[in-house]
């Protein structure tokens, strides 16, 4: 039997006016025809808004339902939140617009989904391209498991955000998006993994542009935000056993920058009941003797 519910798919623009056509266009190439379309511009002060417009007519024709809001910058997290009160579809996926879906990534991840019935999110593998729209890297799926992942999800995100599509009636369910955070992704996947499974499908689903506006490319805002989120699992079983882990691993990272020779003391001074690992120890050589 054809699935075909109907899937939200919303596309959060900012300033990517070189890049936005090819993620529309790589949705408008879907073979998936129940789709609704939602895309906010955040404000952007480039030609994005000119580019999405230029696709107006091919969106509304293709689309079941299509939105389009240009307004002024709220930033990402307030335009998900934003998105929420305007989604009306079983599934929702995000396609970032600097990114592009792979053909037939909706089809797939909803077909996994229909017959996975009890899993509330599908996420899979991504393809890693440059601002030239090239083909730079294939992303592995080293950390990728199905089923009750929490624990797992605690110790390291290996959900890589722009593969994701998960139960509408989920996202409400765990309240949304956090704008407590500076991260979208990792604070929701926890909160959806801590009460229902989530599924690897095996299937590249996006290629996913690296630049240097990535917020990951930080070292370490992430690991002070992914710290943040960490704490507000405190009183989970798996808990103590993480930030030990994540404050060695931080401290490892640290150690091996020197602009973070501050930060990386702080963190060797919260690693210190882990001694003993050899790595600890390479690492207090590399920050004081290098």
């Amino acid at each position: 039997m054809k699935n075909n519910s109907l899937v939200s798919v919303f596309m959060p623009a900012y300033n990517h006016e070189y890049f936005v056509s090819f993620a529309i266009e790589s949705l408008l190439d879907q073979n998936y025809d129940n789709i609704e379309f939602i895309i906010i511009n955040d404000g952007s002060t480039d030609k994005t808004h000119q580019k999405i417009m230029g696709y107006y007519e091919d969106c509304k024709n293709k689309f079941k339902k299509f939105t389009y809001i240009s307004r002024k910058n709220k930033g990402l997290l307030n335009t998900l939140k934003e998105m929420e009160s305007l989604i009306s579809g079983k599934y929702l996926t995000l396609l970032y617009s600097d990114d592009i879906f792979t053909k037939d990534r909706i089809l797939k991840q909803v077909n996994s989904l229909e017959s996975n019935s009890d899993y509330a999110l599908c996420y899979g593998k991504m393809i890693g391209i440059n601002q030239k729209t090239e083909e730079i890297k294939r992303y592995s799926a080293k950390y990728a498991v199905s089923g009750n992942v929490f624990g797992k999800l605690l110790k390291r995100n290996f959900i890589p955000a722009p593969t994701v599509m998960f139960k509408s009636e989920v996202l409400f369910n765990v309240g949304g998006y956090d704008t407590s955070f500076e991260y979208d992704d990792y604070p929701l996947w926890l909160k959806i993994a801590h009460k229902n499974k989530v599924l690897f499908l095996d299937e590249y689903l996006v290629k996913y542009r690296t630049h240097d506006s990535n917020l990951s490319n930080d070292l370490l805002k992430t690991i002070t935000n992914v710290e943040k989120i960490l704490y507000t699992w405190k009183d989970e079983k798996e808990y103590n056993h993480v930030i030990k882990h994540f404050y060695r691993k931080s401290f490892y990272e640290l150690a091996k920058r020197d602009e973070f020779k501050i930060e990386a003391k702080i963190y060797m001074l919260k690693s210190l009941k882990s001694w003993y690992d050899p790595r600890f120890i390479k690492s207090v050589f590399r920050l004081y003797f290098r």
